[in-house]
């Protein structure tokens, strides 16, 4: 048998195939493949799936806005599961919520 082709597809499910011949042992020539059916005949073609989509995994900051001094803070960030993939195949765009619950407040004023 020959090596197996590329996938069929970029994205999703495809095929790899690959040619099976029939070769006498002696000679290493091909012979015509009624010689080898007694043989178990190998696949000829298999399953292959492309990666159905890609995430860029870049993240978005929102910068603190010119002038402005975050207040240093004390709490927990919670962070939320990841959406969907934007697309089915190729490169999408996947979100999560990020928010930042602070423990510490000011002291109230009277």
């Amino acid at each position: 048998s020959k090596k197996w082709s590329a996938c069929s597809v970029t994205c999703g499910n495809g095929l790899e195939i690959r040619r099976i011949v029939c070769r006498n042992f002696n000679t290493t020539t091909d012979v015509d493949v009624s010689f080898c059916k007694s043989l178990t005949r190998l696949a000829s073609s298999r399953a292959c799936k492309q990666a159905d989509c890609t995430s860029d995994s870049t993240p978005v900051i929102t910068p603190t806005p010119a002038g402005a001094t975050p207040a240093p803070a004390v709490g927990d960030w919670i962070v939320g599961d990841w959406s969907k993939c934007s697309k089915t195949c190729g490169t999408g765009q996947q979100t999560r919520t990020v928010t930042f619950r602070s423990t510490t407040c000011p002291d109230p004023k009277p």
